[in-house]
């Protein structure tokens, strides 16, 4: 990264910063998406109306929140790419004080918000199998 001259690693930086922005815009979009689509399912559920139906239903809410658990990893996969690299930019310029990117004391070293939304999803996921397997 030597050969980069500090104008070059401060619009890579920005750059790495819009994209990390734009994953969590589309994080924060597919989660609401998510809990639109799951609280307008249960609602119906919950109104006894298509209890023949209900295993469908569950077998497509598993599906979708599979598939949900599945972008929020990639998302997690790219963000952390990204930040990984402006960590290192950070580092070339001598900026950890000015632009602290990890925190690096208290609990936070250890629970990473980044997989909060996975472990959403699986949970969810194993909730939904769970009753799946527990009706029939």
């Amino acid at each position: 990264m030597a050969l980069l001259t500090q104008d070059t690693l401060m619009k890579l930086f920005s750059e790495n910063w819009d994209h990390i922005r734009h994953m969590e815009r589309y994080r924060m979009l597919s989660l609401n998406i998510y809990v639109v689509i799951l609280g307008g399912i249960l609602y119906i559920l919950s109104t006894g109306r298509v209890e023949s139906l209900f295993s469908y239903v569950a077998v497509f809410l598993a599906f979708f929140t599979f598939i949900n658990l599945l972008i929020a990893v990639k998302i997690e996969a790219v963000t952390n790419n990204f930040v990984k690299a402006n960590y290192k930019i950070v580092g070339e310029l001598n900026m950890e004080d000015y632009a602290p990117i990890r925190t690096r004391h208290c609990i936070w070293k250890v629970i990473r918000f980044q997989w909060i939304f996975s472990g959403f999803y699986a949970v969810c996921l194993i909730g939904i199998i769970v009753v799946l397997i527990a009706l029939h």
